[in-house]
This record gives structure tokens, C-alpha cells and sequence, in this order.
């Protein structure tokens, strides 16, 4: 009996770690729309409000980073899979996601447009 309760209590314990691995928070966001994403101290920005074009798409998501919540709302951001140096996130939350760009990127693009 007490083995049994050692392995209930290891089980539970794993199980609350896991989730305070996968639910730690990374970053913050802010915008009308979300707009604008701050993940450990860099600044990303939506596709949308970008302007430009990502050569990622939903189906590039790769690894958990964490999460960021704004009130009610709990939104995941998800590393890009063939981009190791992070310059683009995936933002998803509930059945809705989207692209980001870090800023200093979407800064160069349009100075080369200009």
C-alpha cells in the first residue's frame, strides 16, 4: 500500500512539473490586436502589422517556449522549425495563430524597401 502511494505521489509530482514547465510564462504582449510581442527581452511583431511576408506558415511550428497571458487569455508561442536563431515566433491561441517577426528585422526589411 505505501508503494503505492509513493509512485501516486511521484506521478503527481512529475505532472506539476511538467506543467510549470509548459505553462511558465515568457513574455508579454500588447496592441489593439496583439500586435506586439516581448519574448525574454526581444520584441516581436505580427505578420499583419509587419507588412511583409514571413517565409514561415502555421505548419512551421515547432518546440514550446511558453506561454504569455493578457486578463483572461493564455496565448502559446511556439519556436519556428529551420529557424534556430528565433527571428520568428508562432503565436497560437485557442484555434487562432499567427506569424511573428522580431522588430529589428521587419526595421531592416522596410529600410531596404525605402
Amino acid at each position: 500500500m505505501k508503494k503505492r502511494i509513493w509512485i501516486l505521489l511521484v506521478l503527481v509530482l512529475v505532472v506539476l512539473l511538467w506543467a510549470a514547465w509548459y505553462f511558465k510564462p515568457v513574455g508579454t504582449v500588447e496592441g489593439p490586436e496583439w500586435d506586439i510581442l516581448h519574448v525574454n527581452g526581444v520584441t516581436y511583431i505580427s505578420e499583419r502589422s509587419a507588412g511583409i511576408d514571413i517565409p514561415y506558415n502555421r505548419s512551421d511550428r515547432g518546440n514550446h517556449i511558453g506561454v504569455i497571458k493578457s486578463g483572461d487569455y493564455t496565448f502559446h508561442i511556439y519556436e519556428v522549425k529551420g529557424d534556430p536563431d528565433r527571428n520568428y515566433l508562432y503565436w497560437a491561441w485557442e484555434w487562432e495563430g499567427e506569424m511573428y517577426v522580431r522588430e529589428d528585422i521587419v526595421a531592416a526589411m522596410k529600410g531596404q524597401d525605402g
